[in-house]
């Protein structure tokens, strides 16, 4: 369990100072705490942990960016229908301040050795990268609620949102 050190701002205007992460999840990469920062590490924990009370209490997950800077963590909603409109504008919201890396989050689907599974998916990225690394953590929906695997993979690339 983790405890963020920087502040998490939701750009509807409200802080979160010292939000404590509730989760434990493993990570399942090799070297992932020397690949990197601890800044990064606590960005992709709170971005799981949100993503897994949203679904887990509204049975949905709205799209949201976790915009990383020197100076803390902010969040941002993208909630479109369409993947592309809500790339453009989780894209145009990285332009907007100097963000030095980002956490796209959104609910998906990943093809495993089992076939398709649902996913909490995340992109990160940093403004120098030339792709974006894409993790994900399966879960199921068993009587009626969500099960949560015990860990997250990397599942491959995707563009940066910064070269859009």
């Amino acid at each position: 369990m983790g405890k963020l050190n920087n502040n998490i701002r939701w750009l509807d205007g409200n802080i979160y100072f010292g939000v404590v992460i509730t989760i434990k999840i493993e990570r399942k990469m090799a070297n992932m705490n020397e690949r990197f920062d601890d800044q990064t590490l606590l960005a992709l924990d709170y971005a799981l942990d949100e993503a897994m009370q949203k679904l887990s209490s509204m049975h949905e997950l709205c799209p949201f960016l976790v915009m990383c800077d020197a100076s803390g963590m902010y969040v941002s909603d993208h909630d479109y229908e369409d993947a592309q409109q809500m790339y453009q504008s989780m894209a145009q919201a990285l332009t907007d301040m100097e963000y030095c890396s980002y956490i796209a989050v959104y609910d998906g689907q990943i093809d495993t050795d089992d076939g398709v599974v649902d996913a909490i998916t995340c992109e990160y990225a940093a403004k120098q990268d030339a792709v974006s690394q894409v993790f994900a953590l399966p879960y199921t929906f068993e009587n009626d609620e969500f099960v949560f695997s015990d860990g997250i993979g990397e599942v491959g690339n995707a563009e940066n949102l910064f070269s859009l």
